[in-house]
């Protein structure tokens, strides 16, 4: 179950599309939506960009690091047969 919900959080905590047809307030933007604030039509900023997209990445590392044992050890127990 755990690692069910750490790929489910991944997956969507990464959806563009679902939430750009639920959020219509700048106010309510996730990260994933305000990543697409720092391109412009005339240029775009990268270090800003880029410092976000690092940014992005901390919940999900702190989530899988929280779960770590157990995804771990659900990868192993996959492939062995009782």
């Amino acid at each position: 179950m755990i690692v069910v919900a750490l790929l489910l959080f991944i997956m969507l905590w990464n959806d563009l599309m679902q939430q750009m047809v639920y959020i219509n307030s700048l106010e309510k933007y996730t990260i994933a939506l305000g990543l697409q604030q720092f391109k412009g039509s005339l240029g775009t900023d990268w270090s800003k960009l880029m410092a976000a997209t690092c940014m992005s990445f901390v919940p999900g590392i702190v989530f899988y690091l929280i779960g770590q044992r157990y995804f771990v050890e659900g990868i192993v127990m996959t492939g062995m047969k009782n």
